[in-house]
């Protein structure tokens, strides 16, 4: 059992106060006033072992999202990797990341949603939820696959950063997105 002590509880719409949290086998057992005893030692006849985190000063929340990140992989890994991005959106409590298809090559096809889905499962930091392009190359001449890259992972489309500056063609992807 562990008891997080003194943290600001965070949660929009439920909670925003100092509470303790009370975690046994990873998960939240309660949520209780600083003030209350452990309910594991009123709850627990063999008095096992608390393991006690003053959070004092400190804010908990559910994991964060982050809806636009930019991972580089495949293709520029000089810049950063799944694993290096993952790694630091986990260390600054993001357990979700969106990452942009402005890859090399560009992530406009299954083949590309699979391998970064494949990196991140490896990496296994924080879950990587990938975002396939509008277009073919970002270059907003004909439409990339949504399906066959929805069925491989994308979780969005987007051009990012490239205006899809014909009219038909960006009636044509909201049609066909809205269908997925």
């Amino acid at each position: 059992m562990i008891r997080i002590k003194g943290a600001r509880v965070v949660d929009p719409g439920n909670i925003d106060a100092k509470k303790d949290i009370l975690i046994e086998d990873g998960l939240i057992k309660d949520i209780i006033e600083p003030s209350t005893p452990d309910k594991a030692v009123l709850d627990n006849d063999s008095g096992s072992d608390i393991k006690i985190i003053n959070a004092t000063g400190m804010i908990l929340t559910p994991g964060l999202i982050d809806m636009h990140v930019h991972l580089r992989e495949p293709g520029h890994e000089y810049k950063e990797t799944i694993e290096t991005g993952s790694k630091a959106a986990a260390r600054g409590g993001f357990t979700t990341i969106c990452c942009m298809p402005n890859t090399n090559p560009v992530n406009d096809n299954s083949q590309v949603t699979g391998f970064i889905k494949r990196q991140a499962e490896k990496a296994g930091y924080a879950s990587v939820l990938p975002v396939g392009a509008i277009s073919q190359g970002l270059n907003g001449l004909a439409l990339a696959e949504f399906g066959d890259m929805k069925t491989a992972g994308i979780c969005a489309v987007s051009d990012d950063g490239q205006p899809v500056e014909n009219p038909n063609l960006m009636r044509k992807a909201l049609e066909y997105a809205k269908g997925l």
